[in-house]
C-alpha cells in the first residue's frame, strides 16, 4: 500500500476512533469503514479524493 494512502486511510480510522468517543476494541472495526470511505473516494478519481480533502480544509480554516 502507498504510504500516502495508508496515511489518509490511518487518519480517518483515527476520526472515527475519535467520533466513537475514543472507546477502545473497536480498532478493526474503525479501519475497516476507514478504508472503505477512502477507496471509494479514490474510485470516484484522484481528482475528487483530493478535492474531497481540500474542501474539508478549506472548512476548517472557515470556521477558524
Amino acid at each position: 500500500m502507498r504510504d500516502d494512502l495508508y496515511n489518509e486511510i490511518a487518519k480517518v480510522a483515527y476520526d472515527l476512533h475519535e467520533k466513537r468517543g475514543r472507546k477502545h476494541g473497536h480498532d478493526m472495526e474503525d479501519w475497516l469503514e476507514a478504508e472503505r470511505i477512502v477507496l471509494t473516494r479514490y474510485e470516484k478519481g484522484p481528482e475528487k479524493a483530493r478535492s474531497k480533502r481540500s474542501s474539508r480544509d478549506t472548512t476548517k480554516k472557515k470556521k477558524k
